[in-house]
């Protein structure tokens, strides 16, 4: 059978939709099965599900005698254990299919033997389990927790082991008690690998923390190993605020050494006058904090407490514990919180959400005509960025504050919270309702066991935001020249809105167009499209309309020849256009009675600046487009000013490193100040050998690709294009992205071959980890592959733009 499709009937499947089908169903065991015994094109995907996670839930005494009557066998853990064990070693194969383990532990009288016994055969499954990414521990709330003190020494060890294991990115503790912190500390440890960790409930013995305790010595750490290259992305810290307290404390200090640099995700339960200095220390440490979850409880003590800058964060999750008897609580944490959003630099905030955790009895008596909630309503309606406020309510149970909510919150009570927020709701930002899930899943603090995503929703397609757009994936189109334009007007040809229009069909698309002249002087070739007059403009604006009607998003690539021209042609179209570059070299493939380019001078060069900024506004505030990227690639005008092969002027554009990039951070100057940062993109080429070499100084290749000439190609890109980049980063941190090209691209060309040393990872690695598109040659295979690396090694989202589908 043709394992790449199959039919049914008169239907083709190819296999992505089947591995598509088959995701749909992940949660489904009994169809995942069903679809086993379908074909062999079912089969791969259904049991990737199937084994996938593998969930070691309480066994207790009525669902064990409907697992005998269905099975027909005793159906203990042990058992049950015995029984994975024996799977394992008769079909090896199915090992590297489990990435996510969920242990809950639960021993009383009701239920039978828990997993971690030290006769249950869970430390010999364990070292089996090598691709294994996620482990998830728990207890019970209402029951018991789940003791690591306890354990085992050969579980224990077994755990560590796996806790270990440099494929491990995601752990949690839920419900778990330690006897001592430094026994917490070391479990952590442990975790060399992981990126995501969660506590959630968690408990240490009270008679080893007083409340007088400080932090910890040197003695009760020595024997935990420093964290100091944990990649953490997430971290969730659920627990008693003192704990809490204690354990960040520890983690920024000395002992710990902890380094937040790519924390993105923060959670935390704090009292309301206590650990809020705490969260401020963590915000500082990570400077690429783009979501944190906190739930503030009552405390007592002064009110008057320093905000914090959140300028970074895109999402806020803010929980609210509500005490009828004392709202004045409630309305200091409202009152922080507005603090914080107006005195940060900046906003970036997209969402921010609020879980109002009250007792049921209490919501009769709950108000929200406090002069806090109105302040807040005022402070989101007026931000610079369009926030949606998402409000919900969360009936908690006083024995079980996990237990599924059976309680409906009253009709009028939801009237009243959505009265609180007036302007909100005016803008239509505004979402109000009940959380019908439990605490734990609603605020998302186990989001780091969410199905992985790197096998259901592969990184080049998931959604991404490029500026102030949202993209459904990552796939770009890239920019593409094709002559579809007027001769001489420059005006496009009808086919373009066609051609655009069927790129943009998958809605959330992001499209850069083929390069366009910003001006007719800085042209020099026929049917290319330009975007300084109104007929131009009103061409683009009937392709943009047509674009945005299927909800994707455009962006106009902004284009200047200087040498890179065609002067005949120039003088053509108008008789005074000069022939002009960085400096008077020409392409040493051109012509020999072709002359030479005239150097700009610093009065041209400021014209220049200009002309890309009206281009950029015509583009964006008449012509309808997302945004703008200007092209500093390929050896034309702006490349031809940054590489030392094409620049040999003595003034200020010239010479050193900061003096040939100067040109460059000049026209995105102006360019952001005409139609804003979040609008603008810029596209480089390091190694380009457009318009020049392919290979400088490397004779050897001679033979395979013919003659080539040293006209474009430093010897050494890296400390100019550094260099640009930083500036970029430091001056305009909310640039809509960097486009840079691979080196394999030589010119219009692929090629095999990579001069040693040729790699933009350095660009990667500076800019990191804001947006960064990647074009060069890509395969499905190898653009699946290079955006699964960037996500793997924390580089930040990486976009890839396709052309040539060939």
């Amino acid at each position: 059978m043709n394992t790449t499709s199959i039919r049914i009937g008169r239907l083709g499947l190819s296999q992505e939709l089947i591995d598509l089908i088959v995701d749909f169903l992940q949660e489904d065991r009994d169809a995942l099965t069903q679809c086993c015994y379908t074909s062999h094109s079912f089969l791969s995907p259904a049991r990737r599900n199937l084994f996938h996670c593998i969930r070691l839930n309480p066994v207790s005494e009525t669902e064990g005698t409907k697992a005998r009557a269905k099975l027909g066998a005793e159906t203990s853990q042990t058992t049950m254990c015995d029984r994975l064990y024996q799977l394992l070693l008769s079909a090896p194969h199915i090992r590297s299919l489990i990435k996510d383990l969920r242990i809950r532990n639960l021993e009383d009288e009701d239920s039978s033997i828990g997993w971690l016994q030290k006769d249950n055969p869970l430390p010999d499954i364990l070292p089996m389990l090598s691709h294994l990414q996620r482990i998830y521990l728990a207890g019970s709330m209402s029951e018991s927790l789940l003791e690591m003190s306890s354990l085992a020494p050969r579980v224990k060890d077994a755990l560590f082991t796996v806790f270990q294991s440099p494929k491990v990115t995601h752990i949690g503790f839920q419900c778990v008690q330690f006897s001592s912190f430094p026994e917490l500390l070391e479990a952590i440890a442990h975790c060399s690998a992981a990126q995501n960790i969660t506590f959630f409930a968690v408990d240490i013995d009270n008679d080893d923390l007083p409340e007088d305790e400080g932090p910890l010595s040197t003695n009760d750490t020595k024997q935990i190993p420093p964290m100091d290259q944990f990649p953490i992305d997430s971290l969730a810290l659920f627990m008693e605020p003192d704990l809490s307290s204690r354990f960040c404390t520890w983690l920024l200090s000395p002992p710990a050494n902890l380094a937040l640099s790519s924390l993105r995700k923060f959670s935390l339960v704090a009292e309301l006058t206590q650990n809020l200095d705490v969260i401020d220390k963590v915000v500082q440490a990570s400077p690429v904090l783009e979501e944190m979850n906190i739930t503030i409880i009552s405390g007592h003590g002064p009110t008057a407490i320093e905000p914090m800058d959140i300028s970074s964060l895109r999402v806020i999750h803010v929980g609210i514990d509500v005490d009828i008897e004392e709202p004045e609580q409630c309305e200091a944490a409202l009152n922080w919180w507005c603090n914080c959003l107006t005195s940060s630099k900046s906003l970036s905030i997209t969402d921010f959400n609020i879980y109002i955790l009250v007792e049921y009895d209490g919501l009769p008596g709950l108000q929200f005509t406090s002069a806090a909630w109105a302040r807040l309503d005022e402070v989101l309606s007026t931000a610079n960025t369009s926030v949606n406020l998402n409000v919900q309510i969360k009936c908690l149970d006083d024995e079980d504050p996990l237990a599924p909510d059976n309680h409906t919150v009253p009709t009028e009570t939801l009237q009243r919270l959505e009265g609180a927020f007036p302007r909100m709701r005016k803008y239509k930002r505004l979402v109000v309702g009940q959380m019908k899930n439990i605490v734990i899943r609603a605020m998302t603090t186990l989001s780091a066991f969410k199905p992985n995503t790197a096998v259901h929703e592969k990184s080049l397609l998931q959604s991404v935001k490029i500026g102030h757009v949202d993209l459904s994936h990552r796939v770009v189109l890239a920019p593409l020249t094709r002559f579809k334009s007027e001769k001489t007007s420059h005006v496009p040809l009808p086919i373009m809105k066609e051609y655009y229009t069927q790129r943009a069909s998958v809605p959330g698309t992001l499209l850069i167009t083929e390069a366009t002249f910003i001006a007719s002087k800085a042209g020099g070739y026929p049917n290319i499209p330009g975007i300084w007059s109104d007929e131009q403009v009103k061409a683009w604006k009937e392709i943009t309309d047509s674009v945005h009607s299927k909800k994707s998003y455009i962006y106009l690539q902004l284009w200047a020849l200087g040498r890179a021209a065609d002067p005949a042609h120039l003088k053509y179209e108008n008789s005074s256009f000069d022939f002009v570059s960085a400096s008077n070299i020409k392409i040493s493939e051109r012509p020999t009675d072709e002359p030479n380019p005239r150097p700009l001078t610093v009065p041209e060069i400021h014209e220049y600046t200009s002309l890309y900024a009206q281009a950029a506004s015509n583009a964006v505030l008449a012509a309808g487009f997302d945004g703008v990227e200007v092209h500093a690639a390929n050896g034309y005008l702006i490349d031809q000013f940054l590489q030392d092969v094409s620049n040999q002027r003595k003034d200020e554009y010239g010479g050193s490193v900061e003096n040939r990039c100067r040109f460059a951070l000049e026209v995105v100057k102006k360019v952001t100040e005409s139609i804003g940062v979040e609008r603008t993109g810029i596209r480089l080429g390091p190694w380009t050998g457009f318009q020049g070499a392919l290979f400088p100084n490397d004779t050897d290749h001679l033979t395979t690709y013919g003659s080539i000439s040293t006209d474009m190609g430093m010897e050494d890109p890296k400390p100019t294009f550094g260099h640009l980049v930083c500036q970029l980063k430091e001056d305009y941190p909310k640039l809509s992205y960097i486009h840079v090209v691979e080196p394999r691209i030589k010119g219009d060309k692929s090629v095999e071959y990579c001069a040693e040393g040729a790699s933009n990872d350095f660009l990667r690695d500076i800019w990191a980890p804001r947006p960064y598109i990647s074009a060069g040659g890509y395969s499905r295979e190898t653009a699946l592959e290079q955006a699964e690396k960037s996500a793997r090694e924390r580089k930040g989202p990486e976009l890839i733009a396709l052309g040539d589908t060939s």
